[in-house]
């Protein structure tokens, strides 16, 4: 069931305004055209569930600052939190930290070994993470340190992806 598109739309506009993103960067980021992503702003239309996880995915991925509204774009739009998202009773502070999990799953499901490995040396070697991403993933008490180093390895594989991506057009 959807909810009305105003918290949703009030919402895209603090992300969009925090994050310095006009209608072309979340129509992209979303996989819609750019007139949809203006419709969805102006609560001119309901958003799908499959555009609003692929945005927040990659608001997650990309743009750090904005993780906690990210997290709550589902919501805003009506659809329930996915069970793989669901905050264990016993933990109420971990439900940004469950939500990134279930994100990163959703949107970088390629696991490069030598990443991972990579990880956990760095974990070993008992440096702080200084990405605000993997230090959240990297500190969640309730993912084994092989799920951790996997989230992390996809997560910089992505973002290595990307970043040759934009070298490449520059």
């Amino acid at each position: 069931m959807h909810a009305a598109p105003t918290e949703f739309a009030r919402l895209l506009g603090e992300i969009k305004r925090d994050a310095g993103l006009n209608d072309q960067a979340v129509a992209d980021a979303a996989g819609i055209d750019r007139s949809q992503a203006w419709r969805w702003a102006n609560t001119a239309a309901r958003p799908g569930y499959e555009p609003v996880r692929r945005l927040a995915a990659w608001l997650l991925a990309e743009r750090p600052r904005v993780a906690a509204a990210a997290l709550g774009l589902l919501p805003a739009a009506g659809f329930e939190t996915p069970p793989a998202m669901a905050q264990p009773a016993a933990a109420p502070a971990m439900a940004p930290v469950t939500g990134i999990r279930a994100y990163l799953y959703a949107a970088l499901s390629t696991v490069n070994a030598p990443l991972r490995e990579q990880v956990l040396a760095e974990a070993a070697s008992g440096r702080p993470f200084a990405d605000p991403v993997e230090r959240a993933v990297w500190d969640s008490p309730d993912w084994s340190e092989m799920e951790k180093a996997e989230e992390i390895a996809s997560y910089r594989a992505r973002r290595a992806e990307l970043g040759g991506r934009a070298a490449e057009a520059g």
